[in-house]
């Protein structure tokens, strides 16, 4: 898991596939933790021994897969508040950004993937088969969101709210799909679910 060379990169992708013995999961996931939490602050002053934009697909996965929402929401929030906080109209290539590097990179929007299926949650019941859908809205620090899923069949409308001990989450579905099951997640789990569904015809 350690060595005298910063393996970050290769720790990382050791999470996301399950490389591990099960002895090793708990000081890897805690090893790879605090170094994103420090990795936007590298990103900026080092040109190795860090992780950037397109490489956080994978970190990002394998925080998801094992429970980290909390880290997840983190390191989302700490490189993409840089590039917010510069007021840059695109996605960079690296947060760094060197006189080479493109400032208009699609590899960079991933997180949209991540809010789509992790914090709105929308994820197949059964692969193989869109129109039998799995709601699984995963939070740590977030109140609400709202987004629109597109769908072969027509467009996914989910909004979900923290409201007390409640989670109150708003679903319309086009003509054809079906929600089998929704199970929240994360900070979510422990909340109270209201739900309403609208079909759309």
């Amino acid at each position: 898991v350690q060595s005298p060379a910063d393996a970050l990169h290769a720790n990382i992708l050791a999470l996301h596939s399950g490389c591990y013995y099960p002895a090793q999961r708990a000081p890897l996931l805690a090893w790879v933790r605090a170094r994103l939490l420090t990795n936007h602050y590298r990103c900026l002053t080092e040109s190795v021994a860090r992780v950037d934009l397109h490489f956080l697909q994978y970190t990002l996965d394998a925080l998801y897969r094992h429970g980290e929402s909390q880290t997840a929401e983190q390191v989302i929030r700490a490189h993409y508040g840089i590039l917010f906080g510069r007021k840059f109209p695109t996605l960079l290539e690296t947060i760094g950004r060197g006189e080479t590097d493109s400032w208009c990179h699609a590899w960079a929007s991933h997180p949209l993937w991540w809010f789509q299926t992790r914090v709105l949650g929308v994820q197949l019941a059964h692969p193989g088969d869109p129109t039998r859908l799995l709601l699984a809205p995963e939070s740590y620090a977030i109140r609400h969101a709202a987004g629109i899923f597109p769908h072969p069949l027509g467009d996914l409308h989910i909004a979900w709210r923290i409201a007390g001990d409640r989670l109150v989450l708003d679903i319309q579905t086009p003509a054809g799909v079906t929600i089998e099951d929704i199970r929240p997640a994360g900070a979510l789990a422990d909340l109270k679910l209201v739900v309403k569904e609208n079909i759309t015809t």
